[in-house]
């Protein structure tokens, strides 16, 4: 069947296209298991170390192609370190961020190849920090959506903030405290409240060049689409639109509600079985996410704060050999400790799961919400967006006869 521009019906697909990093590729494994499942033909591109996750994470379905793109080699990573969660040390970001700008040669050869077969993608869904996707999508004429793995407030809040530097102006007129224009008006901040990129704004970090650079190509690509939903986020949407030009944007979210299929997560279901063992409501969840770094210190006292409370807990930790070992009185029945990877949104829903206590990454607070559970952070360089949340978000509720709003006083 041809269309309306001589494409075959059977050819028509959706590329798209995650930054390497866990926390950025799971929202588009959820929209990619969405659109299968409605019939439209997805190829997702990945890396070959990164494979093995990513079919973790989609069904068998063939409306989902893989395609493998070579990870580039640089000096300053380790051998095979294609996602963020392996960096060795938040310090190799830069070098990380360099070598995946390196790809763009072997994805022009791909897309080219699609070119010559007359089966072009409709559109590609790239991640934010994927910007020079737009340049080669523009070389062959086809629509870029760029994809954000943040919420509209924290976009809002980055965008202002680099536009209007209120913080600089704010510590050259000596005052403490800053409000970020299109935020809510009770909102003020000081500058520790400042991500470090942003700080000084210093031209010369490498980690702002790279998000400006990104945020040019993410203003001017065809569509946005977020990971949120209106009822969250409406008062954000036209002030965050201000600062497009040609974009069209859409809330998508919360895309964690298309679970993962049964199995998904390296852990073979070892915390899904300890809950089983645990009354309704009674432990805490403890995760940081894959990118955040805590400080082998700083993870001592955590868990020293876990047994010293006497509340049974679980701990999900982003790699081996940095965690104490336990109290000699405290028991695997009080706390059970996972290394690397858990299955966040089973556990959340799970009937012991009584509290989560997170890093405040937007993909936690979007599980949490969904599975309407209580969520406490180490917000961390998030504050902004956590307390937002807090003094003038919603929260959403799971109720017996379905899912519900509440506001902040509830």
């Amino acid at each position: 069947m041809e269309t309306a521009e001589g494409r075959r019906k059977e050819d028509e697909h959706v590329m798209i296209f995650p930054f390497m990093a866990k926390g950025y590729m799971i929202p588009l494994l959820h929209l990619s298991s969405a659109l299968s499942s409605s019939g439209v033909a997805v190829t997702f591109v990945t890396t070959p170390q990164n494979s093995s996750f990513v079919r973790q994470f989609l069904p068998p379905n063939p409306n989902i192609t893989l395609v493998h793109l070579p990870f580039p080699s640089h000096p300053s990573l380790p051998e095979g370190c294609e996602s963020t969660d392996h960096l060795p040390s938040p310090d190799l970001f830069p070098a990380f961020f360099a070598a995946t700008e390196l790809l763009r040669r072997p994805f022009r050869r791909h897309v080219r190849r699609l070119s010559q077969s007359g089966s072009l993608p409709l559109c590609v869904i790239s991640d934010f920090f994927l910007g020079w996707t737009l340049h080669e999508c523009r070389y062959f004429d086809v629509p870029r959506v760029v994809f954000h793995g943040m919420g509209v407030f924290a976009m809002l809040f980055s965008k202002s903030l680099v536009a209007t530097q209120a913080h600089v102006a704010a510590a050259a007129a000596g005052e403490e405290t800053f409000h970020v224009p299109g935020t809510p008006e009770s909102l003020f901040l000081t500058d520790a409240d400042v991500p470090d990129s942003f700080g000084e704004f210093n031209p010369g970090n490498p980690i702002l060049q790279f998000a400006i650079k990104n945020a040019e190509d993410d203003e001017g690509s065809w569509g946005v689409l977020v990971n949120s939903f209106t009822e969250m986020e409406s008062d954000y949407v036209a002030p965050l639109m201000a600062h497009y030009k040609i974009a069209g944007a859409w809330l998508a979210g919360p895309l964690c509600l298309r679970s993962p299929p049964a199995g998904a997560g390296s852990d073979s279901g070892e915390c899904l079985g300890w809950l089983d063992g645990k009354a309704p409501a009674s432990v805490v969840y403890v995760c940081f996410g894959t990118q955040t770094h805590v400080s082998p210190e700083q993870l001592d006292k955590v868990v020293q704060g876990l047994y010293m409370s006497g509340h049974e807990f679980l701990l999900v930790a982003r790699t081996a050999g940095c965690l104490p070992p336990p109290p000699p009185a405290a028991s695997r029945r009080q706390g059970l400790i996972v290394r690397g990877w858990a299955r966040q949104r089973e556990v959340l829903v799970h009937r012991s799961t009584g509290g989560f206590v997170s890093h405040c990454g937007w993909n936690s607070m979007l599980d949490s919400l969904s599975a309407g559970g209580a969520d406490s952070g180490l917000a961390d360089d998030r504050r902004a967006v956590a307390e937002r949340e807090v003094r003038g978000g919603r929260a959403w509720g799971r109720a017996e006869d379905g899912a519900h709003w509440a506001g902040p006083s509830q």
